[in-house]
């Protein structure tokens, strides 16, 4: 199932629910029940609405065991991610933030998913590594193009897969 919050802000009501059900069920049930369930939703700043809907709960749920999080940054990753997301036996909550909600961009219509577990190798550079994810993505490749002007080769790793975290890319 997917779950979609209406903003982030709102699965702080779920805390409980999402942290000891859908996160540890696995764990504490000796592996006999899986939670594939995909939670979905925006965050983030932009829209002119309160705080309690501006959030970024990433840290929240960063300690809860058995829970992975992504966050989408492209129209085309959050297709795979989402599509990758709904194929796991494990609880997953994708991060989308509002601002990215009218990107447009040519996806495939063949088949094709993001792996959840894997950093996206956004530009490979050599002098510097810059991390980002979600929206500051598109801030970061202005700032790298700078770097590029300047005379530098910047690497830039879309870190996408927040939990678990893709140590090996970076």
């Amino acid at each position: 199932p997917v779950i979609e919050g209406m903003n982030m802000g709102f699965l702080l009501l779920a805390f409980n629910q999402i942290s000891n059900n859908c996160g540890m069920l696995h764990y504490t049930s000796g592996g006999q029940f899986t939670i594939p369930v995909v939670i979905r939703g925006p965050g983030g700043v932009g829209r002119q609405l309160g705080a309690e809907h501006s959030q970024r709960l990433e840290s929240y749920f960063q300690s809860i065991p058995g829970i992975q999080m992504v966050a989408c940054s492209t129209p085309y990753n959050a297709k795979g991610l989402m599509k990758a997301a709904i194929r796991s036996e494990n609880p997953v909550i994708l991060f989308e933030h509002v601002l990215l909600y009218n990107l447009k961009e040519k996806i495939p219509d063949e088949e094709y998913i993001c792996n959840l577990e894997e950093a996206e190798m956004v530009r490979p550079g050599e002098h510097i590594t810059i991390l980002t994810y979600s929206r500051m993505r598109y801030h970061v490749m202005q700032a790298a193009k700078t770097l590029v002007n300047k005379g530098y080769d910047p690497e830039v790793i879309d870190i996408r897969s927040l939990k678990p975290f893709d140590l090996h890319t970076i």
